[in-house]
């Protein structure tokens, strides 16, 4: 019994030696980041509390689709972007190609992109009505939309259309 007495003891020594040195020691070894959370809302500026998706740019800024519309944001205020030729200005997408160029869907499936800071609609090419899933820039400029059932592939001079149902047997 006095062994299992001074067994417990050197462990709970041994325990509160350990204990010790990792409270004194530890917070010099220890770079652990802080982070600041910020919560925004409408009377920040955002267009709308929905958010579908963000995309960072080349300089830093968030650019922001919204159930509002497209907007960016500097890291401090928020701009809004806004053209007459958007049938709908809900944003579900955004994205950035490899050059930088930010660009969005809209709920109607207009595809825009953000050039000289103002926004630049896209030709529907004959997409009018269709449901718009995604899109892509490639390294050579040729924007691939994605649609339900179907890829099209939007080139300077050319428009090609791939049906997935045809060309997967779906």
């Amino acid at each position: 019994m006095r062994q299992l007495a001074h067994q417990c003891v050197r462990i709970l020594s041994t325990s509160l030696i350990g204990v010790c040195l990792f409270f004194v020691l530890g917070p010099r070894e220890s770079h652990a980041q802080s982070y600041r959370l910020m919560h925004f809302s409408l009377t920040d500026g955002l267009p709308s509390n929905t958010i579908y998706e963000m995309a960072e740019d080349q300089r830093g800024y968030m650019w922001l689709g919204t159930e509002g519309g497209l907007c960016r944001f500097d890291g401090e205020r928020f701009r809004s972007y806004f053209h007459q030729a958007l049938r709908d200005i809900e944003i579900i997408r955004v994205n950035r190609s490899p050059e930088g160029r930010v660009g969005f869907v809209n709920l109607s499936g207009q595809i825009g992109f953000i050039e000289q800071d103002s926004i630049r609609v896209l030709e529907d090419f004959g997409m009018k009505g269709k449901a718009v899933l995604d899109y892509l820039e490639d390294n050579e400029g040729n924007i691939w939309v994605g649609l339900l059932r179907e890829k099209v592939n939007l080139q300077p001079n050319r428009v090609a259309v791939f049906r997935l149902d045809q060309a997967f047997n779906v």
